[in-house]
């Protein structure tokens, strides 16, 4: 049940994610972090550190999080923190950071 669960928050998640409805993406995942078994969190991470990226949050705190899981999860964050920068100079960091990632590990 728990996996269908969070199939379930990340379509809600995408969908307002679409509509750029980002303080609404934090209270969905928020209440999916209640809801969902810790072990299915990974993708609920990815969702967070990009909202908080378009309100302008530190997202450090969100990367902590994904330390854990795979390269390819970490790298996607970073591209995706690249993509949504303003900063041409916080793009490069995160693109340089996505690369350094894959590479490590």
């Amino acid at each position: 049940m728990s996996k269908l669960q969070q199939q379930l928050y990340l379509v809600m998640i995408e969908g307002y994610v679409s509509c750029q409805q980002w303080k609404t993406v934090q209270a969905t995942i928020s209440e999916a972090f209640d809801q969902v078994c810790t072990s299915l969190h990974k993708p609920l991470w990815l969702w967070k550190v990009i909202a908080m990226s378009k309100e302008g949050k530190i997202t450090l705190d969100g990367i902590e999080k994904l330390k854990e899981s795979n390269a390819s999860l970490q790298a996607q964050v970073y591209g995706n923190l690249a993509r949504s920068s303003c900063s041409l100079l916080h793009q490069k960091g995160f693109y340089l950071k996505a690369i350094e990632v894959k590479i490590v590990f």
